[in-house]
């Protein structure tokens, strides 16, 4: 397919300074290991931002750059508006991501970020861009079982529901979180209206397929993170680890497992 004439990208009267511009807001640390030999894009969770990635840097080896896609309306870009629907998402990251594909990559998704980072592969494989190495889908179910009545929920019952998702969140202090709650609501919203139109599998993923979900995760429950295997005709490993919906704050076995998928696809030995 002509991406130029592909509505997912509508390029045609873009310079190469606008898609310039649309790396720097959308991928950060893009070109920062010139040398790797591997990228490792990440999508954040809902109401999250590039944050919540601020660790992986300290144990990913420097063969492996680390890409944290920043999404609007959080961080840096917290004025602008979040994409009212998963098109003119996607639409907007085929732009930023396109060019940014010359070597092999990696999508590594946490709950509304496997969504997103899913939704944009499917677009990758419709204009023939490339497939990454691996998609990891973590504390997510797939689309056809990702059903939360959440714009059903009043505040408060999205805020317990939340709470109840994890030890971790219990820590915070409830005021923080309110305030931070229409940003949350705004991103589960969008989860919804995304899901709600998606009633079966669709066309495959060609890539390797890896879930990890949190055992005591009452948002994505594990036996629903594991069906992710319908969703590509390659293979599919699951994992389920210790922990709650927020695990990849917590877990000690997060990133023995990512290093443990990645080493085959580095030019390295071993990881220490």
């Amino acid at each position: 397919m002509n991406a130029a004439a592909c509505p997912w990208v509508g390029a045609a009267a873009r310079t190469p300074r606008d898609n310039d511009l649309d790396r720097q807001e959308w991928l950060i640390g893009l070109g920062a290991r010139p040398n790797a030999s591997l990228r490792l894009f990440v999508f954040p969770f809902a109401g999250g931002d590039i944050s919540a990635f601020y660790r992986w840097p300290q144990w990913l080896p420097d063969s492996c750059e680390l890409v944290r896609v920043q999404l609007p309306g959080r961080g840096n870009r917290r004025t602008e508006n979040m994409p009212a629907t998963m098109a003119e998402m996607v639409r907007a990251l085929v732009r930023a991501c396109s060019s940014a594909l010359d070597k092999p990559f990696v999508f590594f998704g946490y709950s509304m970020g496997a969504l997103i980072a899913y939704e944009l592969l499917q677009q990758f494989k419709q204009l023939g861009l490339a497939q990454p190495a691996l998609f990891c889908a973590a504390a997510c179910s797939p689309p056809h079982l990702h059903r939360h009545p959440w714009s059903a929920m009043s505040d408060a019952e999205i805020l317990q529901v939340l709470t109840h998702s994890d030890s971790w969140l219990q820590n915070i202090p409830l005021t923080q979180l309110q305030e931070n709650l229409p940003r949350i609501k705004k991103d589960l919203l969008f989860c919804e209206a995304y899901t709600q139109s998606v009633k079966s599998v669709n066309t495959l993923l060609s890539c390797p397929v890896m879930t990890i979900s949190g055992a005591q995760d009452a948002v994505a429950p594990a036996a629903r993170v594991l069906e992710w295997w319908q969703y590509t005709s390659a293979s599919c490993v699951s994992h389920c680890i210790t922990g709650g919906h927020f695990f990849l704050f917590d877990s000690p076995q997060l990133p023995k497992i990512m290093l443990r998928e990645l080493q085959p696809l580095l030019r390295v030995k071993s990881f220490a």
